[in-house]
C-alpha cells in the first residue's frame, strides 16, 4: 500500500497518535509515517497498539524525533509536600466527619497516606485538636460579629441531651432569619446540666450562651 493510497486527511480524534499515521478510511488501515509498518484502524478497537507501534517506531528513533512519550502529559512527581496545608485539611476532615483526634495517629491511617504521599508527615492528636479549637474561635468571632451586625429577631431553642451515663446536657440554638430570607440556625451554647435539674440551672445555662453571643 502506497502513501498515495492513504487519506491523508486527519480524522477529528483527540488521539495523539493521529499525526504519525497516513489513515485510510475505506480500508480501515493506518500507515506509519516514520516508517513502512501499517496498522489497523477500526474504531471500535481503539488506539492503544497505534500507541504501542509510536513509542517503540524504529523510524522515530532513528530520525531523533519525539515519541508518543513526549506528548503524553505525566502527573508532576516533584510537587512539593507541605506540611501544614496537610496538617489543616485533615483538622478540618476530622471534625466534619466526627473522627476522634486519636485518629491522626493511627497507623493504618499513616501508612495509606504514606503511600501516596512519601514525605506525609504524622500529625498528632494535640497539633489536631489545637487546629480544631483554633478553628472553632475563629468561627464563633465571625458569628459573633455576623450577630452584632444583624437588626433581626432571634429565636432561642433549649434541648436536653441524655449521656447515657449520669450527665446531663443542654443544648442551645439560635434560630434566625438572614438577609435573604433564609432562615438560618447555629448552636451557641453546649453546657452540662448541674443538678438539680431545675428552671434557675437552665436559665443560667440559656442566658451564658445569650450573652456570650451578644444576644441579650
Amino acid at each position: 500500500m502506497t502513501e498515495e493510497e492513504m487519506d491523508t486527511h486527519m480524522i477529528k480524534n483527540r488521539s495523539v497518535v493521529w499525526p504519525h499515521f497516513f489513515l485510510n478510511t475505506i480500508k480501515n488501515k493506518a500507515k506509519c509515517r516514520h516508517c513502512p509498518k501499517v496498522l489497523t484502524a477500526v474504531s471500535k478497537n481503539g488506539t492503544n497498539h497505534l500507541k504501542r507501534h509510536i513509542q517503540r517506531c524504529p523510524g522515530l528513533a532513528t530520525a531523533g524525533q519525539s515519541t508518543l512519550d513526549d506528548f503524553v502529559t505525566r502527573p508532576n512527581t516533584q510537587e512539593s509536600y507541605n506540611y501544614e496545608e496537610c496538617s489543616n485539611e485533615l483538622s478540618r476532615m476530622i471534625i466534619q466527619t466526627e473522627t476522634p483526634f486519636l485518629f491522626s495517629e493511627h497507623p493504618a491511617f499513616n501508612k495509606y497516606v504514606k503511600k501516596n504521599q512519601s514525605q506525609h508527615k504524622e500529625t498528632s492528636r494535640k497539633v489536631v485538636k489545637s487546629k480544631d479549637m483554633a478553628q472553632y474561635c475563629n468561627i464563633k468571632q465571625e458569628l459573633i460579629s455576623d450577630f452584632a451586625n444583624n437588626t433581626c429577631r432571634f429565636n432561642i431553642t433549649a434541648d436536653g441531651w441524655d449521656s447515657g451515663t449520669d450527665y446531663s446536657y443542654v443544648c442551645i440554638t439560635a434560630h434566625w432569619i438572614d438577609r435573604d430570607w433564609v432562615l438560618q440556625k447555629r448552636i451557641i451554647e453546649f453546657a452540662k446540666l448541674e443538678f438539680p435539674h431545675n428552671a434557675t440551672n437552665y436559665h443560667n445555662i440559656i442566658m451564658n450562651g445569650i450573652n456570650e453571643y451578644g444576644l441579650r
